[in-house]
Parts: C-alpha cells; structure tokens; sequence
C-alpha cells in the first residue's frame, strides 16, 4: 500500500468516525434536552400539587418548594410594582387606555387578558 493510499483511508476514516461522533453527540444532547423538559414538568406537577397541599414532601425538596414560591410572590409583587408605574403615567401624561395583560405563570410572558393559553408556551393561563 502506498503513502498516498494510506494518507486517503487515514483522511476517510477520520472524517467518517468525525461525522458519526457528532451525530451521536448531536443525539445525546438531544436526548438530554427532552430529559431536562420532562424533569422540568415533573417538577411544575409536584410544586402545584404541594402548592395546593395534595403532597406531603421530605424538608429538603419543602424549603426548596417554598423558595419557589417565595419568588414567584415576589415576582407578582414586581409585575403589580410594574402595572402601579404604568398607570401612574397614563394618569400624569394622559395617554390611551390601559390594556389588561395576564402573565404566564410558567415562562412569565405577557398574553392578551382574553387568551386562555399563553402564546409563547401554551401553558393555561390563570385569569385574575
């Protein structure tokens, strides 16, 4: 076998074994995002079944729990801070209507008072 044809088969089964490692690697993290997405639902489940007191948790995964909700109250004490200057300034500067907004409770966008589903996640929207 030649330097040349060997140099060749070298190149082809580099890039050959490079390819299938990115396709592997590509599917792995792939697998690993839909993993995460699932765990993320099991988790929203447990938080609003615990929320609503349908499950008794271990202290550990409570106080973790309940600094989740900590935050989310604190965040729609923000969005009320935010919805307070937003007025305050069509009543000094006098401008248009106020539109009434509905924040999702899973990725915190703002959607239309009239939608039941948020339009970037599809998540049920709570109507207050």
């Amino acid at each position: 076998m030649s330097v040349f044809s060997k140099g060749l088969t070298a190149i082809n089964v580099k890039t050959a074994n490079y390819l299938e490692v990115t396709k592997i690697k590509t599917y792995i993290d792939t697998l690993t995002q839909e993993s995460n997405q699932i765990k993320m639902e099991v988790a929203n489940q447990a938080y609003v079944k615990w929320q609503n007191g349908q499950i008794s948790l271990p202290d550990d995964m409570t106080a973790k729990l309940q600094m989740i909700k900590d935050k989310q109250n604190e965040i729609e004490l923000k969005k009320q801070e935010i919805e307070r200057l937003e007025e305050e300034e069509q009543r000094i500067l006098g401008s248009g209507t106020k539109q009434n907004v509905v924040y999702c409770t899973s990725c915190g966008s703002a959607n239309g008072a009239g939608n039941r589903f948020c339009e970037k996640c599809g998540n049920a929207l709570v109507q207050m």
